[in-house]
């Protein structure tokens, strides 16, 4: 028996793999998609096993909870019935009964007063201070006024009135420690002074030559060139103005011309007492007086 091999061309044989290649992915894909979609389902069921085992729990918890309450509350319940109630004792003075008791006859002779003497002795025993009889209303006797006890005064509670210090009264306390009497000190009124004074009072006068030490020097130059400058400092722009043309000087800026005039007025001092220094001749120093009035070339 011969078989027949059934002849496919080429082109067909591509066709076919590649149908069967694409049908194999969309398997593949499905297959994955209905196992996340299991997935999905089995942590649903999971889920939802766990909260009803949680709630299930939390029911037997609570029934625990509910029954150990039950039984507490049976157990105290047991006690309270259990233990005994106390009669409250309440403060205070009792009236105490007293029961009346047949008389007794004279015939009975001494045994019987000692079994009486006995029987008051046991009562008494079992009587307590807080159950002493209250005091009955005051027994009122035939031909005698009512008691009348004057009323009970209890001392105030509270600090003394505040005394009222004065002026006058403090005086006289001073006066009796010290033995003076003080004397109130005047009050004195503010006077004003105008503006105009104070302004002036404030200018301090340029020194004067005269006031230069005699020994002419450096720290004396210094210290009356000072004293000019803190003079012409509290002056103001105008009046430095009408300085400087009066001493020949130009101003400019004042801090300038607070430097050039004090420097101007202290040259002009210090050189003037120079000049006058080397014009005096002191004729006590020399040892011949007849020379002073001689001319150079003689005394040489």
């Amino acid at each position: 028996m011969e078989y027949r091999r059934h002849y496919s061309p080429p082109g067909v044989d591509k066709e076919v793999r590649s149908q069967i290649a694409e049908l194999n992915k969309g398997f593949a894909s499905i297959k994955q998609f209905h196992d996340v979609e299991q997935a999905r389902k089995e942590e649903k069921a999971r889920r939802k096993l766990e909260k009803e085992e949680a709630r299930r729990r939390e029911a037997e918890e609570a029934k625990k909870r509910a029954a150990e309450e039950a039984k507490r509350e049976a157990k105290q319940q047991n006690k309270r019935e259990k233990a005994p109630v106390k009669a409250l004792d309440t403060k205070g003075k009792k009236k105490v009964h007293y029961e009346v008791e047949e008389v007794v006859s004279d015939s009975s002779g001494d045994g019987s007063e000692t079994s009486v003497t006995q029987e008051l002795s046991e009562k008494t025993g079992k009587l307590f201070i807080s159950e002493k009889r209250k005091r009955e209303a005051d027994v009122v006797f035939e031909d005698s006024p009512p008691m009348e006890a004057c009323p009970k005064r209890t001392p105030k509670r509270g600090s003394m009135k505040p005394v009222d210090l004065s002026m006058r009264m403090t005086r006289s306390k001073t006066a009796k420690k010290t033995g003076r009497t003080p004397i109130p000190a005047k009050k004195k009124t503010p006077v004003k002074t105008p503006l105009s004074k104070i302004v002036k009072s404030a200018r301090r006068k340029t020194p004067q030559s005269r006031s230069t030490p005699d020994a002419s020097g450096a720290l004396a130059r210094l210290q009356y060139r000072d004293a000019v400058m803190k003079e012409l400092k509290d002056l103001e722009a105008p009046e430095l103005q009408k300085i400087r043309p009066d001493e020949g000087l130009h101003y400019d800026k004042k801090i300038e011309a607070i430097f050039d005039i004090a420097e101007h007025r202290t040259q002009i001092a210090f050189d003037k007492a120079t000049v006058d220094e080397a014009e005096v001749i002191r004729i006590a120093d020399s040892d011949n007086t007849e020379e002073v009035n001689q001319p150079e070339d003689e005394i040489v």
